[in-house]
């Protein structure tokens, strides 16, 4: 049965717009019938979006943190909209859209991002719905930006990324769908999930990976009060990374992976919006 959308389409400029490149923020109210839930798309556009040009697309989790739009709703975001305007008028990256996939709120976030229960979360979700999160981008999110924006044609013209439970989610996706995505944004992902199940799944995994993937992370994910680059949690976050990039060489695909590690840098989207420029120039170019 075809899916049916709820769609309302609303053009925000807030104050920390770029008055000068005229980037805007719309905001997509979707109904979910994978999840049975209702959550807000925002995607931005660049200056020269006219709705006659066709432009790249990157999806990406989190939607609430992207955007310094929304910084006086949110702790900290990851300032997307900022560093994607300042790259394309240096002509560093092309001009693309960007849309931001709003989680279901902090308490559950963990309910959709992931595919195996962590048991370290605390409350732990025992049976969580991330194998479905795959479905939810491929048949909901992605026919209806695709319904109301000009996107190109082709995977290599698609991407998708998140952090830490949104990095993994978007790995986990990009893997079970791989002939839909042309490139892999993954801040600091949760990889030691269920016993680094995601890595066990890549070894097993014949499917290909994206053309282009980047991987950031800093040497101080616990935020110790001294970096402690030796903690073992800490050396963990680092060298599941190093595993996951051999798993993809070893598969022997054309990928090309990029790996950003951060001295002393914690668990946050302020640090991963420092690595965010790196990360767009070498995954759109």
């Amino acid at each position: 049965m075809k899916n049916i959308f709820f769609v309302s389409i609303i053009a925000l400029c807030f104050t920390s717009c770029n008055l000068q490149n005229k980037s805007k923020i719309e905001l997509l109210t979707l109904q979910s019938q994978v999840f049975k839930n209702e959550r807000l798309l925002r995607v931005y556009l660049p200056a020269d979006y006219n709705g006659i040009k066709s432009f790249r697309v990157l999806y990406l989790n989190d939607g609430q943190h992207l955007f310094e739009s929304d910084k006086l709703h949110q702790k900290e975001d990851w300032r997307v909209d900022e560093i994607t305007d300042s790259l394309i008028k240096q002509g560093i990256i092309e001009p693309l859209i960007i849309v931001g996939i709003d989680n279901i709120g902090t308490t559950n976030r963990g309910d959709e991002y992931l595919p195996w229960e962590d048991i370290y979360l605390n409350p732990p979700i025992p049976n969580p719905k991330g194998k479905m999160y795959p479905d939810f981008i491929i048949n909901e999110v992605m026919p209806l930006i695709e319904s109301n924006y000009k996107i190109k044609k082709g995977k290599e013209n698609v991407g998708i990324g998140g952090f830490s439970y949104g990095g993994l989610i978007a790995i986990y996706t990009a893997m079970k769908k791989p002939d839909h995505f042309g490139f892999l944004l993954a801040e600091t992902p949760s990889l030691y999930v269920n016993d680094n199940q995601i890595l066990k799944e890549a070894q097993k995994s014949s499917n290909g990976w994206p053309a282009r993937i980047y991987f950031g992370v800093g040497t101080n994910e616990l935020g110790l009060k001294n970096c402690e680059e030796n903690n073992a949690d800490n050396r963990m976050a680092v060298s599941d990374i190093r595993d996951f990039i051999s798993i993809i060489n070893n598969n022997k695909c054309d990928t090309k992976t990029e790996f950003n590690i951060v001295k002393c840098a914690t668990h946050s989207f302020e640090e991963a919006s420092k690595r965010l420029p790196k990360a767009l120039e070498f995954l759109l170019n």
